[in-house]
């Protein structure tokens, strides 16, 4: 099992209990939210890749440097996408979409998280 494929089964656990709190708080599947996420990218050229990859479906997508960390300098990749309605199946179908996407940029999803208002 590749780190991509790791991270997806990771990600997939923790949709399932965000998605149970976002339905404490009143959110069902008709609530439209934004949603965030964020990547790392090892270098300022793969963050552009996959910056470049995100926009094409309309997401907000900015890049930034972050600053040293314990292992390495890594560019932060981060935005919002449109306003949505999701569901569970959905969530776990988009964070799929978003894992394949920073491999195909050679980045990390790191995860997502809403607002409700």
């Amino acid at each position: 099992m590749d780190k991509y494929e790791k991270n997806l089964c990771q990600q997939i656990r923790m949709n399932s209990m965000t998605w149970e709190r976002l339905v404490n708080h009143g959110v069902t599947s008709k609530t439209k939210l934004h949603l965030d996420f964020i990547f790392y990218a090892p270098t300022e050229s793969k963050a552009q890749k996959l910056k470049a990859i995100l926009e094409k479906y309309e997401y907000e997508v900015a890049i930034r440097r972050q600053e040293r960390t314990r292992v390495r300098r890594a560019w932060v990749v981060e935005g919002k996408t449109f306003e949505t309605t999701v569901n569970l199946k959905m969530l776990d179908q988009w964070v799929a979409w978003m894992i394949e996407a920073g491999k195909r940029g050679n980045s990390d999803f790191d995860g997502w998280g809403t607002q409700v208002a």
